[in-house]
């Protein structure tokens, strides 16, 4: 049993220094490439963290349809990486636009001190958040098998809930102030993709470092499939120049929205039949 025990933490310790490094990776690679980056293409800016957004959503999706491959310590670098890089971008992101009120506190720009505490202290949340789950010592469950039943599931969730979105939006856009129907911090709008990277972020840490426990596998289960709407429905919109509530009712935030929801769920059903064929 200590032998065991001793062989959890050293694959737990290995797995968090390998985020880690990524992070940390990540947190510079945007910091330098913030002198090419964003590039302006048409009407969008776009931003390092991009990148990151496909790779939480796609990382979600494997370790959710059981690729293990994903545990190995090189892998997870690569999910390091790609959550540095949006933690570094997160506040700028937010208040890049004008607030929703009068009385918020001034915009900032991306070296400055707010953004770079803001940074820090998102990274720092983040290692935390991280170290706390590596502490666990009991060993990992290989992730449940998907079924058709799930992928019903699923589909209805993404494809549902992106239409809920729209509808439910457009029904009381013209009733309700913009301030009265978002989420408002310190006057700033957050978007739901905001929220949902942190949804991901989370998902992938239960499932790298518990797995397939029934409780945590049902929490991955949910976590990841409203991270990914809430991700895939904004994230081309979030990339335009004016991330304005008139832009989010235009064709192309409907269009890639669709999109993006679609290509996440096809990787959802094409890897579990995948892992089915091989078990």
């Amino acid at each position: 049993m200590g032998e065991k025990m001793g062989d959890v933490r050293e694959v737990h310790a290995a797995q968090f220094r390998s985020i880690v490094i990524g992070v940390v990776i990540g947190v510079l690679i945007v910091r330098i490439g913030s002198l090419f980056f964003p590039i302006e293409i048409g009407g969008f800016l776009i931003h390092i963290s991009l990148l990151g957004m496909v790779v939480l959503c796609v990382f979600s999706i494997e370790l959710l349809s059981g690729m293990e491959r994903l545990l190995e310590n090189n892998l997870l670098v690569i999910f390091g990486v790609a959550s540095g890089a949006i933690i570094d971008e997160t506040l700028w992101l937010i208040v890049r636009n004008p607030p929703l009120v009068s009385d918020a506190p001034a915009q900032v720009a991306y070296w400055s001190t707010p953004s770079i505490v803001a940074s820090l202290l998102g990274t720092g949340m983040l290692l935390t958040t991280t170290y706390f789950f590596s502490r666990n010592e009991m060993k990992r469950v290989s992730m449940l098998e998907l079924n058709n039943k799930h992928n019903f599931w699923a589909g209805l969730i993404l494809i549902g809930g992106l239409i809920f979105f729209h509808v439910s939006q457009e029904m009381i856009r013209y009733d309700i102030p913009n301030v009265e129907r978002s989420l408002v911090i310190l006057g700033y709008e957050i978007h739901h993709l905001v929220e949902g990277q942190f949804m991901l972020m989370l998902s992938i840490l239960m499932m790298v470092f518990v797995g397939g426990k029934k409780w945590v596998w049902r929490s991955s289960y949910i976590l990841t499939l409203v991270g990914v709407l809430f991700v895939a429905d904004e994230i081309l919109y979030y990339q335009l120049i004016e991330v304005s509530d008139d832009a989010y009712f235009e064709l192309i935030t409907i269009i890639s929205g669709g999109v993006f929801v679609l290509l996440f769920l096809l990787q959802l059903i094409f890897q579990t039949k995948i892992r089915n064929k091989v078990d």
